[in-house]
């Protein structure tokens, strides 16, 4: 194994013999390329579902399923903006509420990591949104 220390941080990454990178992170937890892409990937998908329920969204209903199914993937991908989609999901009209989630979502941007075989999107942790 090749290992690489990154001696301002403290952090470590190397590649075993089969090519696959592995890193520690700050709190000394060893991540991988492997469990990093499927993670990414089981994001994209849900979040992808999110996406598409809100385009389909017609009544009240729907409308509150949705923000939640959103605020889920939210949560579900570390993003710091939980509390405020929830604020905003809570404290205005359904239909309101909904737009500027769709809003949020529309804007997010993806950065694509490569898994080898296939490649997903990376979520930023943070939505910036006015």
């Amino acid at each position: 194994m090749l290992a690489v220390a990154c001696a301002a941080n403290n952090r470590s990454a190397w590649t075993d013999s089969n090519g696959y990178s592995y890193w520690t992170d700050k709190n000394g937890v060893v991540h991988d390329d492997r469990s990093a892409c499927r993670r990414n990937k089981e994001i994209n998908e849900g979040f992808e579902t999110a996406r598409s329920m809100l385009t389909d969204a017609t009544d009240r209903e729907s409308n509150e399923a949705s923000i939640k199914l959103v605020m889920i993937s939210l949560v579900i991908k570390g993003s710091g903006d939980f509390e405020d989609v929830k604020v905003l999901s809570s404290s205005l009209k359904s239909d309101e509420a909904l737009a500027k989630v769709v809003n949020i979502v529309s804007k997010v941007k993806m950065k694509p990591v490569d898994c080898g075989d296939f490649t997903v999107p990376r979520y930023p942790l943070r939505f910036v949104y006015k």
